[in-house]
């Protein structure tokens, strides 16, 4: 029997406090982005003039907290994930792709048809689990707090999926036309 075999994943509505920031930063240590984060946010940020429509999923060991996806309901009909993550114990065992499934069937029972998220670019094992799950690289930027990202999405539509398909075909087409090769058709 697997570790992952005895993971609980579901939503939930709050984690518990104080344990949840401990366990995000036992996960992201990074004393530099904790550094930023304190010069550009000092206090907690108000809270927005608008209730969001927040999704938590939580990844259970009994009662202890192993990993997590949360995000909230954006306009147009996408979820943005804001964080998710699972402790080293527990990866590498289908935990993190679990916490995908249930974030998405959240996405789809909010009306949502898109889930996006950001990652670090050098988080290779985050975006290779989500590129298989059919995630796709849709653009890149710069923050001041976490470096290099890429932002991540997928359609949850069939039917949206393969008009992005469509559409990338289409880009690539012309970027070969127009001599720009991917690096892997460079040698």
């Amino acid at each position: 029997m697997t570790l992952a075999s005895q993971i609980d994943v579901r939503a939930v509505d709050a984690f518990a406090e104080p344990a949840f920031t401990e366990l995000v930063n036992l996960v992201f240590d990074d004393a530099q982005r904790v550094a930023v984060m304190q010069r550009l946010c000092p206090q907690p940020l108000a809270a927005a003039a608008l209730p969001l429509q927040r999704v938590r999923i939580g990844a259970f060991d009994g009662d202890d907290l192993v990993g997590w996806s949360h995000g909230w309901r954006e306009p147009g009909g996408q979820l943005y994930v804001a964080s998710s993550a699972v402790l080293p114990r527990y990866r590498r065992q289908g935990v993190y792709t679990r916490l995908l499934a249930a974030i998405e069937e959240q996405a789809l029972a909010l009306g949502c048809r898109r889930v996006t998220s950001h990652q670090r670019a050098d988080n290779s094992a985050v975006l290779i689990a989500k590129l298989k799950a059919g995630y796709v690289i849709c653009g890149m930027e710069f923050s001041g707090e976490m470096g290099l990202l890429a932002k991540l999405a997928r359609d949850l539509e069939p039917a949206r999926r393969a008009l992005f398909t469509a559409r990338i075909a289409g880009i690539q087409a012309s970027a070969h036309a127009t001599g720009i090769r991917r690096s892997s058709e460079d040698s």
